[in-house]
């Protein structure tokens, strides 16, 4: 485990340049310190004098120092966050697995959002870093560098170069990279640490010569002043001593080492067996060491321990000695007491509580047996404490390969584990075989079959498959009880929530979320919430009900960006949502904005319809160069972290996109990708078959889109009058608008004005209220000619909010109509005239002011503006804020 004691620093430290350099008063220069060497070069101590020096400045400070065992980033991260919150409640699993996120990355949101909200200035000190393998350091790295503020400053060490974004931080000026050469002592340093009388002994020359053979190494200045200090003939023990490292190991052994005796070296060999120890410890392990002085001859070498508390009560060896030591150990001492030994740390462990050591201990004692019954008793604490859930699986398959049958419940806990690493086939080839091994037992362990069903649930929904979840998701709430978690409650009918959307069952959707919400409100949880809002937006999403779900989406991550922080995950999902909804209403700047708050998500959420929201809005706003941030392979690495249907999804969007932009050759290519082949050979007038595509809207529109532009009117009738007639069953407006406009463009093409303008005028109908903008705009060229021909018919749109959104269409496509068009198209008396008060209350909507800021600024109740704003929307014939502002921004009545 991760340690939280800064050092305990014996001896008096040099002041060394590079401590200068890092901090000056109480002051640190740069946001992130790394100090990258080998062992040996005093980067704990520094970052200790660094520590001790901000605490004398008031400073808040966390500490983690990372051991050989603790190399997981979800350990490292929950030590940074016990620090800052200690009283923080623990992620429900079911909550982290649903997030779609690893349990590091809800560890990482949550540390973020801890240090954006912490009330004073902290410096985090993360010393051996080197030790945590795990391959998300980086982000890890990255986030407390660029996404925390100015007072926030990292402190990192390590003996091997660290992975994070370099470039950008030193473009930004941000971070101090100290190495070894930064590190080394020079001639003056040494002369601090060999002290006046030592450093008077050797003299200028003996002290040259020092540097020259240790080349400035702290460790090995500090074992040779030992040695000088000891010596009786300070010249000739100098000139004995060479430069190397197994000169070191020799020092080892034969100055500082044999001042022990015999026996109290032998124990010093077994002791490096252990990871840690201390003086209860060590007792227990030999009880004859009470009087044998072992523990104080320790405590008066101070190089040789370094302390792991503030109390001086537990220790481990220096890195150097323990490898020297080690060695000695394997070469020396038998297998059997090596095991013996291990074997009574582990039970000093586990009498102690500390049960992950003495799981460790096992294993290395050869105890399978041993280590089963405490990984059985202590399974879900070890899952869902977010922080060993690597170390579980390892632990889990290391007992398989030594043939133990892990208990059910442990094995419910180690397919909690693989769905927490996105290893979601192997978590459901376990649960299948878990679920058919707990039907077969006794009736003890049936209490697991519940559980059991909501978490296969939870991996068929984000596999993707659909009909699967819905059915488990459905069984589990059948057999629903009093007692059950809010927040699995809530699970299961948000998992229903989204297979109905899918299946456009939008009555039943909404009756599921519903319940979701009722759920959620027990939960108190703002992730709960948070997830409530994605999943219930989906619905009128699906729908294509755009400015609905928009406001009630920028609401919702107003409200959780109070609650948790920018960049918390779920305000990512939100966001892509939002973004979606944004692109469709032609916002092409406010989706750029949420885009940026919601794509660094894309990768670790793990919910695929939220994440074609996003790359759906993406797609729309790539302007057809490699040097784009929306550039597709760029997307398509996201998408392959998913279920295949996303990559198939972004494949059509991306074929649509290639048809907007004229490169109908290119997206001929990118549709054989994706399975959809289209030929200039086909001809005749024949109707083409239903396409095994039609399910999947993206993957039918880009099929009957690229047809379209390829020239095959026969064939893409067929499709069109399929689309048409699958997307009325299914009320999916959106997906409505985009196919009468196909149907529009293949009338023009076919020159059937009439028909063209028939299939226009519903789609506008259909799109006024929902603001669907972008299909149209996006199809320009092709419909311009029916769009002027419509110019010419002003009363074509009886309702005034529908002629007021062909004008914004006529306005916004530029097209050369008739001169003073979208005006002429709002000539008739639209609404009843507004009264002095309704126009003040337009334009402060129209600046973004909420109802409880007009109603500060005119002085009035909040009922009373939401009375008059009634009154606007029925004269103006919209149903809300954002049409009502078009409408009148159209009119000239807004700036």
């Amino acid at each position: 485990m991760a340690n939280t004691a800064p050092p305990q620093i014996a001896f008096e430290p040099v002041r060394v340049r590079a401590l200068r350099r890092i901090v000056s008063g109480g002051v640190v220069r740069h946001k992130l310190t790394t100090l990258v060497a080998p062992i040996g070069y005093g980067k704990t101590t520094v970052m200790g004098m660094v520590l001790a020096e901000l605490r004398r400045s008031g400073r808040h400070a966390a500490w983690v120092t990372l051991g050989p065992r603790a190399d997981t980033l979800d350990a490292t991260v929950q030590s940074l966050l016990a620090q800052l919150q200690p009283e923080a409640p623990r992620a429900h699993p079911t909550e982290a697995l649903l997030d779609g996120r690893t349990a590091p990355d809800h560890g990482i949101d949550a540390l973020i959002r801890a240090l954006n909200a912490h009330p004073v200035p902290v410096a985090l000190f993360l010393d051996n870093i080197d030790h945590c393998t795990d391959p998300r350091l980086p982000r890890l790295i990255d986030r407390l560098c660029f996404d925390t503020p100015a007072s926030i400053q990292i402190f990192a060490s390590s003996t091997q170069d660290i992975a994070y974004n370099r470039s950008r931080a030193e473009l930004e000026g941000v971070v101090l990279p100290l190495t070894a050469a930064d590190l080394r002592f020079d001639a003056a340093e040494a002369g601090e640490l060999f002290g006046v009388e030592l450093a008077r002994a050797l003299g200028a020359t003996g002290l040259d010569a020092v540097m020259a053979r240790t080349e400035g190494w702290p460790a090995a200045l500090r074992m040779i002043r030992v040695i000088l200090e000891r010596s009786g003939d300070t010249g000739a023990t100098l000139a004995a001593i060479s430069g190397s490292h197994q000169m070191l190991a020799d020092l080892l052994n034969r100055e500082i080492l044999s001042r022990f005796a015999p026996h109290q070296r032998a124990r010093l060999i077994e002791l490096s067996l252990l990871h840690s120890f201390s003086e209860p410890l060590i007792h227990a392990i030999w009880p004859e060491s009470r009087d044998d002085g072992l523990f104080e001859t320790l405590l008066g070498g101070s190089v040789l321990l370094v302390a792991l508390d503030p109390a001086n009560t537990s220790f481990r060896f220096h890195t150097l000695l323990r490898d020297f030591l080690a060695a000695e150990a394997l070469a020396h001492i038998p297998e059997s007491l090596r095991a013996a030994i291990r074997t009574r740390a582990g039970h000093w462990h586990e009498q102690q509580g500390h049960w992950r050591e003495a799981i460790e201990y096992a294993f290395a004692a050869g105890d399978a047996v041993w280590a089963n019954r405490l990984l059985t008793d202590h399974a879900e604490e070890a899952v869902r404490d977010n922080g060993q859930t690597p170390q579980f699986l390892d632990w889990a398959d290391a007992l398989e390969q030594a043939g133990i049958t892990l208990a059910a419940e442990t094995e419910y806990w180690r397919i909690w584990a693989l769905a927490f690493r996105r290893h979601y086939d192997a978590a459901k080839r376990r649960l299948t075989r878990l679920q058919a091994r707990v039907e077969g037992e006794g009736a003890g362990d049936h209490r697991l079959l519940r559980p059991i069903h909501l978490l296969q649930a939870s991996i068929e929904s984000l596999t993707d498959n659909g009909s699967a979840a819905h059915r488990e998701a459905s069984a589990w709430l059948k057999d629903s009880r009093p007692d059950d978690d809010p927040f699995e409650l809530c699970a299961a009918h948000c998992i229903l929530t989204g297979t109905l959307t899918a299946e456009s069952r939008f009555t039943e959707a909404r009756e599921a979320i519903q319940s979701a919400r009722l759920a959620a409100s027990e939960a108190s949880s703002p992730y709960v919430d948070g997830w409530v809002a994605t999943y219930g937006n989906l619905i009128p999403v699906a729908e294509g009900n755009y400015t609905d779900a928009y406001a009630m989406l920028i609401g919702a991550i107003t409200r959780l960006r109070g609650e948790l922080a920018d960049s918390a995950g779920i305000c990512g999902a939100l966001a892509l949502v939002a973004a979606r909804c944004a692109v469709e209403m032609n916002l092409e700047e406010e989706a750029r904005g949420l885009l940026v708050a919601g794509l660094p998500h894309l990768r670790t959420h793990g919910f695929l319809d939220v994440a074609a929201c996003g790359l759906a809005a993406a797609v729309a706003l790539w302007d057809g160069t490699a040097a784009s941030p929306y550039e597709p392979r760029a997307l398509q690495a996201i998408a392959d972290s998913y279920p295949p249907r996303l990559s198939r999804m972004l494949g059509g969007f991306v074929v649509r996109r290639l048809i907007e932009l004229e490169r109908i050759d290119e997206a001929a290519i990118a549709a054989a990708r994706i399975g959809i082949v289209v030929t200039t050979e086909t001809t005749g007038r024949e109707a083409a078959p239903p396409s095994p595509r039609g399910t999947n809207p993206a993957l039918a529109l880009a099929e009957a889109d690229l047809v379209l532009a390829m020239c095959q009117p026969a064939v893409a009738a067929g499709l069109i009058e399929a689309g048409l007639a699958r997307t009325r069953r299914q009320r999916r407006s959106a997906d409505l608008v985009d196919w009468l406009l196909l149907k529009a463009q293949l009338a023009g093409d076919d020159h059937n004005p009439e028909l063209a303008k028939g299939c226009l005028i519903e789609a506008i109908r259909i799109a006024t209220h929902r603001r669907i903008l972008r299909p149209f705009i996006a199809r320009r060229r092709p419909l311009a000619p029916t769009l002027r021909d419509l110019c010419e018919e002003p009363a074509t749109f009886s309702v005034a909010a529908e002629r007021a959104f062909f004008a914004e269409l006529i306005e916004t496509m530029a097209l050369d109509g008739p001169e003073g068009t979208p005006a002429r198209l709002l000539e008739p008396q639209l609404f009843e005239r507004l009264t002095p008060r309704e126009l003040d209350m337009l334009r402060l909507v129209a600046v973004g002011m909420s109802n409880e800021r007009i109603a500060a600024r005119l002085g009035i109740s909040i009922t009373t503006v939401k009375w008059h704003l009634q009154n606007v929307f029925g004269k103006m014939d919209v149903r809300n804020r954002s049409a009502a502002v078009a409408t009148a921004r159209l009119l000239g009545l807004v700036g």
